[in-house]
């Protein structure tokens, strides 16, 4: 039988990033300049790591500007911990077809195919 992939959406960092890093109104709702984006992504990263300690799942969190509604700008994170792999992609669900950024579907299929090439190539088919 093969191996099975599990993903699983971790809750609570919208909440540890606004309780650390995101702590004014402005910061939760206004796209973050670079140097905040690098600190909010250490802290997302950080985080997730805490929390797959041991587990043998892919473990995925996010964090949209607005954090209500319809982000305009937004971060998913993942981690494995059996590989130490991280994989960070922006996405937007408000972005046109013309913006040069993921949508939210588009940024879901990327975590599956990120997860997928976590088990490398097939030994037998």
């Amino acid at each position: 039988m093969g191996r099975r992939i599990e993903i699983r959406l971790l809750d609570g960092l919208p909440e540890h990033l606004q309780e650390t890093i995101l702590t004014s109104s402005t910061l939760r709702t206004v796209r973050p300049n670079k140097v905040l984006e690098n600190r909010v992504g250490e802290a997302a990263l950080a985080w997730l790591r805490e929390r797959a300690v041991g587990q043998e799942y892919i473990s995925f969190a996010f964090y949209k500007w607005p954090p209500n509604g319809p982000a305009h700008y937004g971060l998913l994170w993942a981690y494995n911990p059996r590989t130490d792999r991280t994989f960070r992609l922006p996405f937007s669900e408000t972005a046109g077809e013309t913006e040069n950024i993921a949508s939210w579907d588009e940024a879901e299929i990327e975590l599956h195919l990120f997860s997928l090439k976590q088990f490398g190539q097939p030994s037998a088919v």
